[in-house]
């Protein structure tokens, strides 16, 4: 960082102006990026993630039940 500043400080003031309304223009495209909605494919992509049913969790719970009743061997 202090490269830069040092950098920054040998430039004229002409040059200076163009380095700052580059970053302006940086700072500017990069809030465009993330002010997008959401896109057809996200919604997709969203829209495909599994649903599972109360049978399917049942099974889940079951294993979680005899998994706490197993009892580890002591050393």
């Amino acid at each position: 960082m202090n490269d830069l500043l040092l950098k920054y400080d040998q430039l004229d003031a002409v040059s200076k102006k163009e380095v700052q309304d580059f970053i302006n223009f940086l700072l500017a495209k990069r809030q465009r990026k993330m002010s997008k909605k959401p896109t057809a494919s996200y919604r997709d992509r969203i829209l495909s993630v599994s649903v599972w049913s109360d049978e399917d969790i049942q099974i889940f719970d079951k294993n979680r039940t005899l998994f706490n009743q197993w009892q580890p061997k002591e050393w």
